[in-house]
């Protein structure tokens, strides 16, 4: 069951507050060499895997799109605590450190998180989801 409100609030949090002049967005599509366009659906598809994150008491997993604006809003600390603070708990970012058992539980927080986004909020969009590398 979608939490609305929640929802909402984590919809309306601005990344590139306080307002500079190479902000959050900027750098993102900057250094990913995305388009304008590609940055906002990103920046949107991470704000929807970290509603699933807080909505979730198991493990979600990101596609890499999608860590990639996780690592750029780590970086923004005092944005991150904010928004962390929306979300009503602090998510932590575990790397993988690709051994079996790590594969195995990557794999299944995939499926999972799959699942989740899938009845929340329909279908993932496969250019955030799907690609296996940032450039392909």
């Amino acid at each position: 069951m979608m939490n609305t409100e929640l929802w909402k609030k984590i919809e309306k949090f601005d990344f590139d507050l306080p307002v500079s002049e190479y902000n959050f967005t900027l750098r993102l599509a900057h250094e990913n060499y995305w388009t304008q366009n590609f940055t906002q659906q990103a920046i949107l598809e991470y704000k929807k895997f970290m509603y699933l994150a807080s909505v979730s008491d198991m493990m979600v997993s990101p596609s890499e799109i999608v860590d990639t604006v996780w690592h750029q809003h780590l970086i923004f600390t005092k944005s991150y605590y904010e928004f962390c603070q929306i979300l009503g708990k602090q998510i932590q970012h575990i790397p993988s450190i690709h051994n079996k058992e790590d594969f195995q539980k990557f794999k299944q927080a995939k499926e999972r998180t799959t699942k989740l986004y899938e009845a929340h909020f329909g279908n993932q969009p496969g250019k955030i989801w799907n690609r296996s590398n940032l450039y392909g």
